[in-house]
């Protein structure tokens, strides 16, 4: 296995002594010695902030790794890489810091390769009320030469899946050739009282970087502002988007982890169609494909907490299993997904199959949503072909209505659209 080193001899003597005067003085800090932190954080380049128990931001820690003697319950996960082709990482707790070694000098051409460090815990800790995580990244200065590194966090009990672009413009230079970004990920508020599972992943975008980074004073926060009434939904509420005439305001952009790049999108028959080809991305966890709406007008979607469409895909040419993800800028919802009921789907004739499809998410606070992105995720499926959304809604639908009943009868549905699919329909393979 390769080797990572960063600095040895009395380097690395500087660099511990270094980070034990910086965990000194968050103490200090917490303990009221303000101006002593604030000049040892503005010499070192470190943030402070996550180390406080509250700050500026009316936000409080509710939890904090910061890897002190080990890695606290961290691990590298074995099971998170996608698309990650260089020699296998290694974590390991380095004077006060989790250091991971990574390898990318064989994804150069790759938008997206994926490694993770993850935390798990039973059974859970209560993150309710949390909308924030923040953490120190330290890189090897000089060999990020090319491309750049994404940031994730992930937790399937808490409902979050959010990313960013690490700012090396915004990185203090810490010495020993390394540099160091403070960043922070918000996201909707965490209703979960056990949640058991976090995971922080490394993502090298275009990048040849292969050497070593460092995470630290990981913290995840809440909001100490008082709450804000509940979002009441607005009279528009069932918003519903059919493509009766035209599918203006959609078009495709590129993918994530999505060989073609691009899918193909077009009308059909009072339908938007897209055609997808995952055959390039078969042995993947995750491969999108996205579209999105834009409309400079707005739609009235204040209050809608549920998305509802009809999808209707070829179950012959379908391996694994499809995925929709739902996100929009201005209804600031970073990403929620879900699977598409295969096992429920009914025939639509011609070999086709429909499934109802159905998401929740935070009630949209915004009076007009402009825009959003759809993303069709296969996961370790081959298919080639044509997937057809219809019948969008947004709706305001009570939180423990889980599922709701489709709004057009299948058999009205399925003989309509046998009598225009016998006519024009070629399904790609």
């Amino acid at each position: 296995m390769k080797s990572f080193i960063s600095c040895t001899g009395n380097c690395a003597v500087e660099r511990k002594t270094k980070m034990s005067k910086i965990k000194n003085a968050a103490r200090q800090l917490t303990a009221g010695l303000l101006c002593t932190a604030m000049t040892l954080s503005c010499f070192s380049g470190l943030s402070l902030t996550a180390l406080a128990g509250d700050d500026e931001n009316n936000r409080e820690t509710i939890s904090q790794w910061n890897f002190e003697s080990d890695l606290e319950g961290w691990y590298y996960g074995d099971g998170w890489d996608s698309s990650y082709h260089g020699n296998p990482c290694t974590v390991t707790a380095e004077n006060g810091m989790l250091r991971l070694d990574v390898d990318y000098s064989h994804d150069g051409d790759n938008s997206w390769a994926q490694v993770a460090v993850c935390s798990w815990s039973d059974p859970g800790q209560d993150f309710s009320g949390a909308d924030c995580m923040r953490l120190d990244v330290i890189y090897e200065t000089d060999r990020l030469t090319d491309g750049e590194l994404k940031i994730k966090i992930y937790s399937g009990d808490a409902g979050v899946d959010k990313d960013l672009t690490l700012d090396t413009s915004a990185a203090k230079e810490i010495g020993s050739g390394q540099s160091l970004v403070s960043t922070e990920i918000t996201f909707n508020k965490i209703s979960a009282s056990a949640v058991k599972d976090w995971a922080v992943c490394v993502i090298g975008c275009n990048t040849t970087y292969s050497g070593s980074i460092w995470l630290d004073n990981i913290s995840v926060l809440k909001s100490t502002e008082s709450e804000q009434p509940p979002v009441q939904p607005g009279e528009e509420l069932p918003v519903t988007l059919t493509f009766d005439k035209d599918i203006n305001g959609w078009s495709a952009i590129d993918g994530y982890n999505y060989q073609p790049g691009q899918c193909g999108i077009d009308w059909e028959d009072g339908m938007l169609r897209l055609n997808v080809d995952y055959s390039g991305n078969a042995g993947e966890d995750w491969s999108e494909a996205k579209i999105k709406y834009d409309n400079e007008t707005g739609l009235p979607l204040r209050g809608a907490n549920t998305l509802t469409m009809d999808v209707i895909f070829d179950p012959a040419a379908l391996d694994g299993t499809l995925k929709i993800k739902f996100s929009s800028d201005s209804a600031n919802i970073s990403g929620v997904d879900a699977a598409v009921n295969i096992e429920n789907a009914f025939d639509f004739g011609i070999g086709l199959k429909k499934s109802v499809f159905k998401i929740d998410f935070y009630p949209i606070a915004s009076d007009s949503i402009t825009d959003w992105t759809l993303g069709i995720v296969g996961s370790k499926t081959s298919y080639q072909g044509p997937v057809y959304l219809d019948n969008i809604t947004f709706s305001a639908a009570d939180v423990d209505d889980i599922y709701v009943d489709a709004t057009v009868d299948p058999a009205d549905d399925r003989e309509i659209f046998t009598s225009f699919i016998l006519a024009s329909m070629k399904i790609s393979r």
